[in-house]
């Protein structure tokens, strides 16, 4: 099978759209078997499996807001915001994939909070 950008961006697609389900049978096959994924701001270090049970065992209802994809050679840089089903917390997972014949093989995971504008930089925000 020729991998291609356009696959590469199904995969990153569909996978998020198994995370956000929590069909983690589905979530799993999108990996190689020896798959290492990596969230560098808890300096933590996963397997495929213990990924799984992280995200299982997650405290919370999480719904997923895909947001950007960029696709580079056998890599992928997606962008998604996650909400509590409660809106009262919300974050980005900032993700890069790398590839193997078309499975995940590498993934690390950058997470970062949704919060105001600091007053100090209120000012001179062009957004407000």
């Amino acid at each position: 099978m020729m991998i291609t950008s356009k696959t590469l961006e199904t995969t990153v697609r569909e996978f998020w759209e198994a995370l956000g389900r929590q069909d983690y049978d589905t979530v799993k096959s999108f990996f190689t078997d020896n798959a290492v994924i990596y969230w560098p701001n808890t300096n933590e270090k996963f397997t495929v499996e213990n990924y799984i049970h992280v995200n299982k065992t997650y405290p919370g209802t999480w719904d997923f807001a895909f947001e950007s994809l960029k696709i580079f050679d056998s890599q992928a840089l997606s962008v998604v915001r996650i909400l509590s089903r409660d809106r009262k917390e919300s974050l980005r997972a900032i993700s890069l994939f790398g590839f193997t014949d078309g499975r995940i093989s590498e993934l690390t995971e950058y997470f970062a909070m949704d919060e105001e504008v600091p007053l100090w930089r209120q000012s001179s925000n062009k957004n407000q």
